[in-house]
């Protein structure tokens, strides 16, 4: 017999989105038509974030993602509150990117707006990491739906991946 060489990785993250094709269902993506595929991101109220519920500076998001890597345990009489729930053992970092449709952009110093996840954890499959939106910069194009999908792109960056959910915010 041969031998399977593996490369363990830390992180191979992947921000779910309404065309994946998952046993993982999250109830506010039934509003999403079936030929439209959204990075499931919600808004306080915990409908997904689109053309017709944006978010504002200063909202605080959730997003799911599979591929954060290892956990610390679940505490034994979970989960009563959200801090019993299992933690990423790495540190993520957030890169905020204000342009149009922009592409995923990891997290390097001097591009875009950088923070760290107000919360994280592991939900059981998936993952999901609560962020709060910066302050918009004045003078950022809305969202139309056809030229302009996405004005800020979140992109959370991890040891050895990076990976990023395109939303609507209210200029």
């Amino acid at each position: 017999m041969g031998g399977v060489l593996l490369r363990p990785v830390s992180d191979n993250m992947h921000v779910m989105n309404t065309c994946d094709d998952s046993q993982v269902y999250i109830s506010a993506a039934y509003t999403v038509p079936q030929s439209v595929c959204a990075d499931v991101v919600t808004v306080g109220s915990g409908a997904l974030n689109s053309l017709y519920n944006l978010a504002h500076g200063g909202d605080e998001l959730a997003v799911w993602l599979y591929g954060m890597g290892a956990v610390t345990p679940q505490a034994p009489n979970c989960c009563s509150s959200p801090d019993q729930l299992s933690k990423p053992v790495q540190q993520f970092a957030l890169n905020f990117d204000f342009r149009p449709n922009a592409p995923l952009s990891p997290v390097v110093p001097g591009f875009g707006l950088t923070s760290a996840p107000l919360f994280a954890s592991y939900a059981g499959s998936p993952y999901l990491v609560n962020f709060a939106v910066p302050q918009v910069p004045a003078g950022l194009p809305a969202c139309d739906g056809v030229r302009i999908k996405s004005n800020l792109t979140v992109t959370l960056t991890g040891p050895n991946s990076s990976a990023a959910a395109q939303i609507c915010v209210a200029p």
